[in-house]
């Protein structure tokens, strides 16, 4: 099955109301009498943090880690630095909030530049062959140095180290590289947040950190601010970006109006001030060829979003839609299949379940958010990867299905709810039975609705707090809040494995792939 990302409340209405109201009304009751079947307790993790020490440093340069930096820069790990490089030797544990690759117990290798030692670049030769993304180097943030606003958030951001590449560079001023940033996760799937001193935090989409990075500086927000003759206002968001000269773009969610700069090298910068928290769609539209394209995105209170929509490509899309309830993958006629906001790509499943679609404009490697509509049954929502359009695989389950599973709960569903239904066949498979545990949460707080999680058994059985297996590797969230949510797998320790946002919507199924 694929993954999802959907669009934003006011860009998309609830499929089949008549379907979605009967549900409700038949299975809603207060949620103080809800029952589900417990699994065995599994005592929680204890997570525990060591007290960041100072840094003490040896009172003349490493030479040994000198020619280790060298042979780094010799391999082409490491840049060429532009000022005075000195290597030093950490006697003490380095604070969580350091970007860093750790070469033994005792030593790291970094660059130094400034008096007040803030690192702007830690690598190892370790770091070379291992994965930019393992449990390993993920490890929980400490909330005091979290980027401003973050601690009110339920992000769970994580600590990463920071790679040679990408560039972290001034939004507008694309040239200008910026040091002494720091970059943390917000989803395993890609969305970082970098972050420097005199900047807003931005969040970006960079799933395998090839991507430069544009940061606004507070003074370029007050400059656009000015353009706009507008103030920025406290708990709002900045979007910010580029697309090609020809391309217009709109955000759905609220904001300012957009504010365009100059081109450059055939791209134009463009920003919306004030822009609403939570989950919204940049729409682009080409005034030549008559195409359209969409982005979904995030905005974060008191951060920016940097959304580069620089490369525009058409590609072809075709796939199966599947029944999720049949043992064999039986396919499904006469769904209709279409890639949101991109009314040319409607098309209609056949034979076996088969389709393919119109011409379909993916922007860069941003998901490509697909949803399935039938005469019964609810919406279902998906995020695919755009190398994989022409093997599309769409599980649709059934009206019955899910009031089966939802039909359990003696309290039911709130009306309000959205639902997911998500499977991890290949993570279950990799860290192994019994170590998987499925978590929904909203990504803002405030949330109207606390989501709940529950694994599916073979038999179909819902089971609260019992992990995931290789024979029964589905899970359901319900009790979801319309919006941004995070859909996660930890291990028993509590690890973050996995992790991913999607957009909820009442009357709309969120089919997950973690």
């Amino acid at each position: 099955s694929a993954v999802v990302v959907g669009a934003p409340p006011a860009q998309v209405k609830p499929s089949h109301p008549v379907a979605h109201a009967r549900l409700a009304m038949t299975l809603y009751r207060p949620r103080a009498h809800r029952v589900a079947i417990q699994a065995k307790p599994q005592a929680p993790a204890v997570a525990t943090q060591v007290a960041p020490q100072p840094l003490v440093f040896a009172p003349k340069p490493d030479y040994a880690e000198l020619q280790r930096l060298s042979d780094l820069i010799a391999l082409g790990a490491v840049p060429m630095p532009t000022e005075p490089t000195v290597a030093i030797k950490a006697t003490a544990p380095i604070a969580a909030s350091t970007p860093r690759v750790r070469v033994s117990d005792e030593k790291v290798v970094t660059t130094q530049a400034a008096p007040s030692w803030v690192p702007s670049l830690a690598v190892a030769r370790a770091a070379l062959a291992a994965p930019r993304m393992t449990s390993q180097v993920l490890a929980q943030s400490d909330p005091s140095v979290r980027p401003r606003a973050a601690i009110a958030m339920n992000s769970q951001a994580q600590a990463m180290t920071i790679p040679s590449e990408p560039r972290v560079v001034e939004a507008f001023a694309w040239n200008e590289q910026i040091q002494d940033v720091s970059l943390s996760t917000l989803t395993t799937d890609g969305w970082k947040i970098a972050a420097a001193p005199q900047h807003w935090p931005t969040l970006h989409w960079n799933p395998k950190g090839e991507h430069d990075v544009a940061l606004p500086s507070y003074n370029t927000a007050q400059m656009l601010a000015r353009l706009a003759n507008v103030s920025i206002q406290p708990g709002t968001g900045i979007v910010v970006g580029r697309i090609p000269e020809g391309w217009s773009v709109e955000f759905t969610g609220r904001s300012e109006s957009v504010v365009m700069l100059g081109e450059d090298r055939g791209m134009k910068g463009f920003a919306f001030m004030n822009a609403a928290p939570g989950a919204a769609t940049l729409t682009l539209r080409s005034a030549d060829l008559g195409d359209q394209a969409s982005v979904a995105l995030v905005v974060l209170p008191e951060h920016a979003s940097f959304m580069d929509l620089s490369s525009i490509t058409q590609r072809d899309w075709s796939g199966r839609v599947l029944d999720a309830s049949s043992a064999s993958a039986k396919g499904l006629r006469d769904v209709s299949v279409s890639v949101l906001d991109q009314p040319q790509s409607v098309t209609v499943s056949g034979k076996a379940g088969r389709f393919e679609g119109g011409r379909v404009m993916v922007v860069g490697d941003y998901p490509v958010m697909i949803e399935t509509t039938a005469r019964d049954g609810f919406k279902h929502r998906y995020r695919v990867d755009p190398s994989s359009l022409n093997q599309l695989e769409l599980f649709r389950m059934s009206e019955s299905q899910l009031q089966g599973w939802i039909s359990q709960l003696e309290g039911g569903v709130s009306p309000d709810s959205g639902l997911i239904v998500g499977a991890s066949p290949g993570l279950v498979h990799s860290v192994g039975d019994g170590r998987v545990f499925p978590k929904v949460h909203a990504l803002l707080g405030a949330a109207t609705l606390e989501p709940e999680t529950y694994t599916v058994t073979e038999s179909g059985e819902l089971h609260v707090g019992s992990p995931l297996e290789i024979s029964s590797p589905r899970f359901v969230g319900v009790q979801v809040p319309e919006g941004p949510v995070v859909v996660q797998a930890e291990d028993q320790h509590q690890d973050l494995l996995s992790s991913q946002w999607i957009v909820a919507q009442p009357g709309v199924v969120n089919v997950v792939d973690l």
